[in-house]
């Protein structure tokens, strides 16, 4: 698995190798952001959602290349309380 650099970031492993000596673009995760928005706003509320499993008592799954921690630090404080205590608290009814 190869690593590519996408901005002042640090590098990100890819699928696929990329090598700019072959004519193909640098590309990294967030060369796709804006093709798949969705995505990207599934993964922002995926932080918060992660903490209220560790809030739960559930330990999260671990994530490689998926920049969940970056993300969500994108999203406002109010939307990651309201996610994080909604997964903490579905955890805790099926208990």
């Amino acid at each position: 698995m190869s690593e590519t650099s996408c901005g002042a970031g640090p590098s990100i492993p890819t699928e696929l190798p990329i090598d700019p000596d072959d004519g193909l673009p640098q590309l990294c995760a967030a060369s796709f952001d804006g093709l798949q928005p969705h995505q990207v706003r599934k993964k922002e509320a995926l932080a918060a959602r992660y903490q209220g499993l560790a809030d739960a008592g559930v330990a999260p799954i671990e994530t490689r290349g998926l920049r969940i921690p970056e993300l969500g630090r994108r999203i406002d404080a109010e939307r990651f309380a309201h996610e994080r205590s909604g997964a903490r608290r579905r955890i805790q009814a099926t208990r």
